[in-house]
């Protein structure tokens, strides 16, 4: 894939774990590619088979249609649709005729890079990764999507040798800010982001330590409120309790792991702080309805329908 390079896997591998890298050698972790020319060219690697980016990606939709699945759910997209996926999680393309626009590429070690120093850039960036994974643009802001993508290409692909880095670093900075005062961004990342700061510093340390076999009465004190006041207060924010987002969150890293058809399910258990396989299967079989064994094997057979 253009920019882009696979890690070695097994043949019969359901997932690519895709990693990013830039055609011409370039050290800049961005890049910007056109969909339309990318989905027709003789690439090493299945698009429609699902991956597991290493990068952030945004695409804007300017022709056609088709199913973009993050995250083991189909979203239908067309013109105006600005797809959002986080390094992380995992895609898979429906390859359609007619289908154009264009695709930014850029590695969190590059997002960090930039935004270390500035807190309104990490902010912008914050806001758009969380806007995903699709928001539908309307016509103003379409245009002007469209000229932030096109000043992020013309710099990424022609930078003065020189000053490449700060030249391409200005635009990237630009090109977030713009995405990010977008109206529709700005809603969508508002409404998936807790407005209850109890609520957003719970499910911020969720994401730092689901791994660990931690009961919410851990992240209770950790956040010096009682169980009921957590619980209370995620099940009104996310109508979910907060042990039921725990295992949500769990249950999304144990799909994603098992997509990886040479990562043992033993290993995947102990990533996810399973002390015997077992508890696991367990776990996920009363979640997901199969066992992890036979959610693998349903990947193996069609591996671009990968349920909800």
């Amino acid at each position: 894939m253009i920019g882009m390079e696979t890690r070695d896997a097994p043949a019969r591998t359901p997932i690519l774990d895709v990693s990013f890298q830039r055609p011409d050698g370039l050290a800049l972790g961005v890049e910007i590619v056109g969909l339309g020319g990318l989905l027709r060219r003789r690439l090493p690697v299945d698009l429609s088979a699902p991956q597991r980016i290493r990068f952030h990606q945004v695409i804007l939709v300017r022709a056609g249609h088709t199913s973009h699945q993050v995250d083991f759910g189909a979203h239908e997209i067309g013109p105006g649709a600005l797809v959002v996926v986080a390094a992380g999680q995992v895609q898979a393309f429906a390859p359609t005729e007619g289908l154009e626009g264009v695709l930014a590429v850029f590695t969190p070690a590059y997002l960090e890079e930039r935004s270390g120093g500035t807190a309104l850039l990490a902010e912008a960036a914050r806001q758009v990764l969380a806007a995903g994974p699709v928001v539908r643009l309307d016509a103003g802001s379409r245009r002007r999507a469209a000229r932030a993508f096109s000043s992020l290409a013309h710099a990424s692909a022609f930078p003065p040798t020189r000053f490449a880095d700060p030249a391409v670093g200005a635009a990237f900075a630009a090109f977030l800010f713009q995405l990010a005062g977008l109206r529709e961004v700005a809603d969508a990342a508002a409404r998936r982001e807790p407005a209850d700061p109890l609520v957003a510093r719970f499910v911020a340390l969720v994401e730092q330590r689901f791994r660990e076999p931690r009961a919410v009465a851990a992240y209770a004190r950790e956040l010096h409120v009682t169980v009921r006041t957590l619980d209370r207060r995620v099940s009104a924010a996310r109508s979910v309790t907060a042990a039921g987002l725990i295992a949500a969150r769990r249950m999304l890293e144990a799909r994603r792991l098992l997509t990886l058809a040479e990562l043992p399910i033993k290993a995947v258990a102990d990533a996810l702080g399973f002390s015997e396989p077992h508890n696991f299967t367990r776990f996920f079989r009363g979640a997901a309805g199969v066992s992890p064994s036979d959610f693998r094997r349903g990947l193996l057979r069609r591996p671009t329908d990968v349920g909800g």
